[in-house]
C-alpha cells in the first residue's frame, strides 16, 4: 500500500486538480461558504452548522446542477450528521449525494473520496483502496485525499508511514479535527506519548467536546502514569 500511493504528477494530473469548481461564479460562492459551514459542524456539531451548510450546498447545486463538488462536500456534511444523531435520513442522503458526485465526475478527488468512504465502512477494502488512490491522484494538495491515504496506512499497521500524510492533511486545513486526532492516535500508537498528548491538545482546542478524543486523552494518561490528571477528563466524556 505505502508503494502504491506514490505518485508522479504528470501535466495530466495537475490538469485533473484544476478541475472541479464551477464556472458559476455564484455557484461558487455558495459552495465555498457551505464549506466552511460543514467544517465549523465537524468541530462544533452544532445544528445551526449543519443547517447553514446544507442551505448552502442545496442553493449551490440549484444554480449548478452539474457541480460535482458541491453534492461531494453535501454528502461529507450529512454523513458527519448521521454519525452524530444516528440519523437514518441523513445517511441515505449521503449515500444519494456521494453517487451523485461520482456519476458527475468520476475522475474527481473528493467524489472518488466520497466512494472511498462508504466503501471503507462496509469493510470492502479493496474497492476503496482503488478510489483513494485515484483521489490522490487526482489531488494530493488537499486535507481529505491525504487523510484518507493515511487511513489504509493505519489500516495494515504502518503508523509512521501514515504520519506524513497526516501532517499535509492538517497543514491543509488546520480548522478540522480528524487529522489531529488521527496524529495523536498513530503517535500514540508508536509510543511517543508526548507527541501524542500534543496533537490531542490540539484537536480539542478546535473541538472541546469531542468524545473520542477526550476519552483518549484519558487513556493515554492512564498510561503515562498521570493518574490524578484522568478524573477530570473522563467526567467530562460522561456529561457529554
Amino acid at each position: 500500500i505505502a508503494s502504491a500511493l506514490q505518485m508522479t504528477l504528470t501535466p495530466q494530473t495537475l490538469s485533473r486538480a484544476a478541475t472541479g469548481a464551477s464556472a458559476n461564479v455564484e455557484a461558487y460562492d455558495y459552495y465555498r461558504k457551505g464549506t466552511a459551514a460543514w467544517q465549523a459542524y465537524a468541530a462544533s456539531g452544532e445544528e445551526k452548522d449543519f443547517e447553514r451548510g446544507m442551505a448552502h450546498l442545496e442553493r449551490a447545486i440549484a444554480l449548478d446542477s452539474l457541480y460535482a463538488d458541491a453534492h461531494a462536500v453535501l454528502a461529507r456534511l450529512y454523513g458527519s450528521h448521521a454519525a452524530r444523531t444516528h440519523d437514518d435520513s441523513s445517511y441515505a442522503l449521503a449515500l444519494r449525494h456521494v453517487d451523485a458526485a461520482y456519476r458527475l465526475d468520476p475522475d474527481g478527488a473528493l467524489p472518488n473520496i466520497g466512494k472511498a468512504r462508504v466503501l471503507l465502512a462496509s469493510k470492502n477494502y479493496d474497492a476503496a483502496f482503488a478510489h483513494a488512490k485515484k483521489a490522490l491522484l487526482a489531488n494530493p494538495n488537499i486535507s481529505e485525499t491525504n487523510e484518507m491515504a493515511a487511513r489504509f496506512l493505519r489500516q495494515v499497521g504502518l503508523m509512521r508511514q501514515a504520519l506524513p500524510y497526516l501532517r499535509k492533511a492538517y497543514e491543509l486545513q488546520p480548522a478540522l479535527p480528524m487529522p489531529p486526532y488521527m496524529l495523536g492516535m498513530s503517535y500514540f500508537s508508536v509510543a511517543s506519548l508526548d507527541t501524542a498528548e500534543q496533537w490531542l491538545r490540539k484537536t480539542l482546542e478546535i473541538a472541546p467536546d469531542y468524545v473520542d478524543a477526550l476519552a483518549l486523552y484519558g487513556y493515554l494518561l492512564i498510561y503515562k502514569g498521570e493518574l490524578d490528571r484522568t478524573p477530570a477528563l473522563l467526567d467530562r466524556v460522561e456529561r457529554i
